[in-house]
Protein backbone atom coordinates (compact mmCIF):
# COMPACT_ATOMS: atom_id res chain seq x y z
CA UNK A 1 0.00 0.00 0.00
CA UNK A 2 1.43 3.32 -1.12
CA UNK A 3 -0.10 6.60 0.89
CA UNK A 4 0.63 9.80 -0.91
CA UNK A 5 0.30 13.26 0.80
CA UNK A 6 -0.16 15.78 -2.21
CA UNK A 7 1.13 19.30 -1.57
CA UNK A 8 -1.12 22.01 -1.45
CA UNK A 9 -1.71 23.80 -4.55
CA UNK A 10 -4.51 26.01 -6.26
CA UNK A 11 -7.03 24.80 -8.16
CA UNK A 12 -9.43 27.17 -9.66
CA UNK A 13 -12.32 26.03 -12.46
CA UNK A 14 -14.35 27.30 -14.92
CA UNK A 15 -17.36 25.98 -16.35
CA UNK A 16 -17.79 26.40 -20.51
CA UNK A 17 -20.12 24.41 -23.16
CA UNK A 18 -18.90 21.79 -25.36
CA UNK A 19 -19.52 24.24 -28.70
CA UNK A 20 -16.82 26.38 -26.82
CA UNK A 21 -14.24 23.41 -26.89
CA UNK A 22 -12.63 24.17 -30.23
CA UNK A 23 -12.22 28.17 -29.00
CA UNK A 24 -10.73 26.85 -25.71
CA UNK A 25 -8.63 24.57 -27.38
CA UNK A 26 -7.19 27.72 -29.43
CA UNK A 27 -6.32 30.17 -26.44
CA UNK A 28 -4.42 27.14 -25.08
CA UNK A 29 -2.09 27.01 -27.48
CA UNK A 30 -1.61 30.32 -29.00
CA UNK A 31 -1.04 31.93 -24.84
CA UNK A 32 1.98 33.01 -23.75
CA UNK A 33 2.47 29.84 -21.79
CA UNK A 34 2.44 27.42 -25.01
CA UNK A 35 0.23 25.11 -23.69
CA UNK A 36 0.52 21.37 -25.54
CA UNK A 37 -1.70 18.10 -24.49
CA UNK A 38 0.73 16.11 -21.75
CA UNK A 39 -0.85 12.67 -21.73
CA UNK A 40 -3.86 10.92 -23.76
CA UNK A 41 -7.49 11.53 -22.85
CA UNK A 42 -8.59 9.36 -20.29
CA UNK A 43 -12.24 8.63 -18.44
CA UNK A 44 -12.13 8.85 -14.79
CA UNK A 45 -14.30 7.60 -12.61
CA UNK A 46 -15.68 8.26 -9.37
CA UNK A 47 -17.67 6.91 -6.22
CA UNK A 48 -18.48 9.34 -3.76
CA UNK A 49 -19.08 9.04 -0.18
CA UNK A 50 -21.35 11.42 2.62
CA UNK A 51 -22.35 10.88 5.74
CA UNK A 52 -25.81 10.62 6.63
CA UNK A 53 -26.74 14.09 7.04
CA UNK A 54 -24.91 15.14 3.29
CA UNK A 55 -22.13 17.44 5.18
CA UNK A 56 -19.68 17.08 2.39
CA UNK A 57 -22.38 18.03 -0.29
CA UNK A 58 -24.40 20.80 2.37
CA UNK A 59 -20.44 22.26 2.75
CA UNK A 60 -19.65 22.41 -1.02
CA UNK A 61 -23.23 24.35 -1.94
CA UNK A 62 -22.75 26.72 0.84
CA UNK A 63 -19.32 27.61 -0.06
CA UNK A 64 -17.85 26.78 3.25
CA UNK A 65 -14.18 27.66 3.11
CA UNK A 66 -13.46 24.27 4.40
CA UNK A 67 -14.46 21.21 2.65
CA UNK A 68 -13.97 17.41 2.51
CA UNK A 69 -14.92 14.74 -0.38
CA UNK A 70 -14.17 11.09 -0.02
CA UNK A 71 -13.71 9.34 -2.82
CA UNK A 72 -12.53 6.19 -4.82
CA UNK A 73 -11.67 6.78 -8.11
CA UNK A 74 -10.54 4.42 -11.06
CA UNK A 75 -9.71 5.01 -14.74
CA UNK A 76 -10.99 3.68 -18.01
CA UNK A 77 -13.83 2.18 -19.08
CA UNK A 78 -15.91 -0.59 -17.17
CA UNK A 79 -14.28 -4.08 -16.98
CA UNK A 80 -14.39 -6.76 -14.69
CA UNK A 81 -12.12 -5.17 -12.02
CA UNK A 82 -10.68 -1.59 -11.94
CA UNK A 83 -8.04 -0.91 -9.50
CA UNK A 84 -9.01 1.96 -7.45
CA UNK A 85 -7.76 4.23 -4.74
CA UNK A 86 -9.00 6.21 -1.64
CA UNK A 87 -8.98 9.48 -2.27
CA UNK A 88 -9.61 12.02 0.72
CA UNK A 89 -9.69 16.17 -0.88
CA UNK A 90 -9.53 18.75 1.20
CA UNK A 91 -10.21 22.55 0.23
CA UNK A 92 -9.30 25.47 2.22
CA UNK A 93 -9.98 28.78 -0.08
CA UNK A 94 -8.42 28.14 -3.34
CA UNK A 95 -6.17 25.40 -1.91
CA UNK A 96 -6.44 22.05 -2.04
CA UNK A 97 -4.61 18.84 -1.55
CA UNK A 98 -5.26 15.30 -1.13
CA UNK A 99 -4.44 12.13 1.07
CA UNK A 100 -4.68 9.43 -1.29
CA UNK A 101 -4.38 5.56 -0.63
CA UNK A 102 -3.14 4.15 -3.66
CA UNK A 103 -4.57 0.85 -5.58
CA UNK A 104 -5.96 -0.03 -1.76
CA UNK A 105 -9.38 -1.57 -4.12
CA UNK A 106 -10.45 -3.39 -6.84
CA UNK A 107 -13.89 -2.18 -8.30
CA UNK A 108 -15.99 -4.76 -9.78
CA UNK A 109 -18.83 -2.88 -11.53
CA UNK A 110 -20.40 -6.73 -11.65
CA UNK A 111 -21.28 -6.45 -7.78
CA UNK A 112 -24.61 -6.66 -6.48
CA UNK A 113 -23.52 -5.54 -3.57
CA UNK A 114 -21.65 -2.41 -1.70
CA UNK A 115 -19.43 -5.30 0.27
CA UNK A 116 -17.74 -6.56 -3.22
CA UNK A 117 -18.11 -3.29 -5.46
CA UNK A 118 -14.98 -1.88 -3.73
CA UNK A 119 -12.98 -4.81 -2.13
CA UNK A 120 -9.89 -4.29 -0.49
CA UNK A 121 -6.78 -6.14 -2.23
CA UNK A 122 -5.39 -7.45 0.69
CA UNK A 123 -3.69 -4.55 2.26
CA UNK A 124 -3.60 -3.32 5.61
CA UNK A 125 -6.10 -0.68 6.22
CA UNK A 126 -5.45 2.61 7.71
CA UNK A 127 -7.44 5.31 9.35
CA UNK A 128 -8.71 6.76 6.56
CA UNK A 129 -10.00 2.97 4.72
CA UNK A 130 -11.42 2.54 8.18
CA UNK A 131 -13.34 5.70 8.35
CA UNK A 132 -15.06 5.06 5.32
CA UNK A 133 -17.34 2.28 6.63
CA UNK A 134 -18.28 5.97 8.95
CA UNK A 135 -19.87 7.06 5.44
CA UNK A 136 -22.15 5.39 2.75
CA UNK A 137 -21.83 5.70 -1.18
CA UNK A 138 -23.59 8.59 -2.92
CA UNK A 139 -22.63 8.94 -6.35
CA UNK A 140 -20.49 7.58 -9.14
CA UNK A 141 -19.54 10.32 -11.86
CA UNK A 142 -17.52 9.54 -14.82
CA UNK A 143 -16.08 12.32 -17.57
CA UNK A 144 -13.44 11.98 -20.25
CA UNK A 145 -10.21 14.39 -19.35
CA UNK A 146 -7.65 15.96 -21.78
CA UNK A 147 -4.56 16.95 -20.09
CA UNK A 148 -2.52 20.18 -21.09
CA UNK A 149 1.03 21.93 -19.18
CA UNK A 150 3.40 24.46 -19.99
CA UNK A 151 6.54 24.10 -20.98
CA UNK A 152 8.16 24.60 -17.52
CA UNK A 153 4.96 21.76 -16.58
CA UNK A 154 4.23 24.31 -13.19
CA UNK A 155 1.03 25.15 -14.77
CA UNK A 156 -1.32 22.28 -15.62
CA UNK A 157 -4.69 23.23 -17.41
CA UNK A 158 -7.19 19.76 -17.60
CA UNK A 159 -11.10 19.97 -19.78
CA UNK A 160 -13.42 17.70 -18.62
CA UNK A 161 -16.31 16.94 -20.66
CA UNK A 162 -19.29 13.94 -21.67
CA UNK A 163 -19.92 14.19 -17.56
CA UNK A 164 -22.48 11.64 -16.58
CA UNK A 165 -23.27 10.70 -12.71
CA UNK A 166 -25.43 7.85 -11.01
CA UNK A 167 -27.13 8.71 -8.25
CA UNK A 168 -26.63 5.90 -5.27
CA UNK A 169 -29.23 7.75 -2.50
CA UNK A 170 -31.73 6.12 -3.83
CA UNK A 171 -30.36 2.20 -3.58
CA UNK A 172 -29.11 0.17 -1.11
CA UNK A 173 -26.98 -1.34 -3.65
CA UNK A 174 -24.93 -0.28 -6.42
CA UNK A 175 -26.78 1.30 -9.07
CA UNK A 176 -26.85 2.22 -12.87
CA UNK A 177 -30.21 3.48 -12.95
CA UNK A 178 -30.96 7.33 -11.57
CA UNK A 179 -28.42 8.23 -14.59
CA UNK A 180 -28.02 12.11 -15.21
CA UNK A 181 -25.71 13.25 -18.16
CA UNK A 182 -24.18 16.52 -18.00
CA UNK A 183 -23.11 16.35 -22.02
CA UNK A 184 -23.36 20.01 -22.37
CA UNK A 185 -20.29 21.19 -19.98
CA UNK A 186 -16.99 21.69 -20.74
CA UNK A 187 -14.71 21.80 -17.59
CA UNK A 188 -11.82 23.81 -17.47
CA UNK A 189 -9.30 24.01 -14.19
CA UNK A 190 -5.88 24.87 -13.83
CA UNK A 191 -3.69 23.64 -11.68
CA UNK A 192 -0.25 24.69 -9.67
CA UNK A 193 1.51 24.33 -6.71
CA UNK A 194 0.49 26.90 -3.89
CA UNK A 195 3.59 29.48 -4.52
CA UNK A 196 2.67 30.37 -8.07
CA UNK A 197 0.00 32.63 -7.75
CA UNK A 198 1.10 35.05 -9.49
CA UNK A 199 1.65 32.70 -12.49
CA UNK A 200 -2.19 31.97 -11.91
CA UNK A 201 -3.18 35.10 -12.12
CA UNK A 202 -1.21 35.77 -15.42
CA UNK A 203 -2.68 32.61 -16.93
CA UNK A 204 -6.25 33.85 -15.93
CA UNK A 205 -5.35 37.46 -17.57
CA UNK A 206 -4.23 35.59 -20.73
CA UNK A 207 -7.50 33.59 -21.73
CA UNK A 208 -11.43 34.20 -21.26
CA UNK A 209 -11.43 32.29 -17.63
CA UNK A 210 -13.70 33.48 -14.78
CA UNK A 211 -12.57 31.35 -11.75
CA UNK A 212 -15.98 29.78 -10.32
CA UNK A 213 -16.95 27.24 -8.14
CA UNK A 214 -18.27 24.00 -9.35
CA UNK A 215 -17.77 20.63 -7.67
CA UNK A 216 -19.01 17.25 -9.84
CA UNK A 217 -20.48 15.54 -7.16
CA UNK A 218 -22.89 18.44 -5.93
CA UNK A 219 -23.55 18.95 -9.76
CA UNK A 220 -24.36 14.99 -9.51
CA UNK A 221 -26.91 15.08 -6.89
CA UNK A 222 -28.65 18.79 -7.59
CA UNK A 223 -31.53 17.03 -9.86
CA UNK A 224 -32.52 14.74 -7.16
CA UNK A 225 -32.22 16.65 -3.93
Amino acid sequence: MVLINTPKRIELKDVFKVGDENLIFHFLHSSKFSFREIYPKRQINSLYFDNFKHSSYENSIEGSSERTKTRIRWYGTKTKTNKASLEIKLKKGFYSWKIITKNFYSVNHKALRWASFYLNNGLKPNIHTANLNLLRPTSIVSYERSYFSNYDRNLRVTLDRNLVSFDQRLSARPSYSFKKNHYGLLILEVKSDAYNEDLVSSFIKDIPFSGRRFSKYCESLQEWS
